[in-house]
């Protein structure tokens, strides 16, 4: 399952301190084994920069595209062990 969550406005300074308290939280949840299966997710992002004529959509399109890269780098980390 797939959910989209958009955040407007966040520092790039700051996204990976979001990833780490996202995954702590998701790991303690995880480690309460209260429920069958485990969450895990994985975060895309692209930079507003307003010298670029980059729309909304081609914005989303990017961190999308972002998001899926991360996807497919734990996929392959979790095949080499």
């Amino acid at each position: 399952m797939n959910s989209w969550l958009h955040t407007p406005i966040v520092l790039k300074k700051n996204v990976p301190i979001l990833k780490e308290r996202i995954a702590r939280s998701l790991n303690e949840l995880n480690n309460k084994k209260t429920i069958p299966y485990e969450i895990d997710f994985s975060i895309g992002y692209s930079r507003f920069n307003s010298l670029k004529d980059l729309s909304i959509k081609e914005l989303i399109r990017l961190a999308d595209e972002d998001m899926y890269k991360q996807k497919n780098l734990k996929k392959t980390r979790k095949s080499i062990r």
